[in-house]
């Protein structure tokens, strides 16, 4: 058996890197980040996929940094509110589900939005899901305004 590194392309210049991979992933809300008086503000880059119901993810819309035990004392409520146990939480992690937005439309069957993530064509999901790959998940994305899901999936 052999193994191979999956990686992104590294492009000698943004302007390319835009024009290979023209595509954003949004993701509106975010659990508070820190803002720590000794180490300054921190964020986690943790995801918490789950749907949710837009009234609630929106009290998350307005507070962007809260002191280390300001964020301690609200933790057991946001726990309760999202229905998740207070391990998933963590500062700054995003909630609910990806939209995607694409800046052209001629994509690349893999594409490396800004900030992670890895966003791939319905040809490259059958083909994985025909060789029956292991360890990868398949996250249908919707396009920035639409309400049905484009035949693009994420890995993550």
């Amino acid at each position: 058996m052999n193994f191979y590194e999956f990686n992104q392309i590294y492009y000698r210049t943004d302007k390319q890197d835009r024009k290979n991979n023209p595509v954003e992933l949004i993701s509106r809300y975010h659990i508070p980040s820190i803002d720590c008086k000794v180490c300054g503000v921190w964020a986690s880059s943790d995801r918490i996929r789950k749907e949710f119901d837009d009234k609630i993810l929106q009290q998350f819309a307005k507070t962007k940094f809260l002191s280390v035990a300001d964020w301690q004392e609200q933790l057991p409520s946001w726990s309760e509110l999202l229905q998740i146990s207070e391990k998933m939480i963590s500062p700054g992690s995003v909630l609910g589900m990806p939209s995607v937005k694409l800046y052209s439309t001629m994509v690349n069957d893999v594409m490396h939005p800004p900030l992670g993530g890895i966003v791939v064509t319905s040809r490259v999901v059958k083909i994985l899901r025909d060789v029956k790959a292991t360890s990868v998940e398949f996250i249908p994305l919707k396009m920035k305004g639409d309400s049905e899901p484009d035949p693009i999936g994420l890995t993550l």
